[in-house]
């Protein structure tokens, strides 16, 4: 764990000092080839062991039903962040604090 953190830290500073836009755009490409490498390699992962594969309906199911509830709870607590956000009069000023 601190080596990740030190590596995010390492990775601000060195990017704090170096703004150059083509860089940024090399950089861009070279997070997505290492997103999909490490996608692969994970799947290649559980791909290979056994007691995933066994039981991949029972996580599947368990995976979808988490995904399910996750959306349900954060649109019903977005619902009542918006209710608070928004004035109780109609007026959608979105300002908070102006009761």
């Amino acid at each position: 764990m601190v080596y990740i953190f030190l590596s995010l830290v390492t990775g601000i500073f060195l990017g704090f000092f170096r703004k150059n836009y083509i860089e940024q755009r090399k950089i861009d490409k070279l997070i997505n080839v290492s997103l999909f490498m490490l996608l692969f390699l994970m799947g290649f992962k559980l791909g290979v062991d056994e007691r995933v594969l066994k039981n991949i309906s029972h996580i599947g199911f368990k995976a979808a039903m988490l995904c399910i509830f996750s959306i349900a709870g954060s649109l019903l607590i977005l619902k009542g962040v918006e209710k608070k956000i928004y004035e109780p009069d109609g007026n959608d000023s979105g300002n908070i604090g102006d009761y």
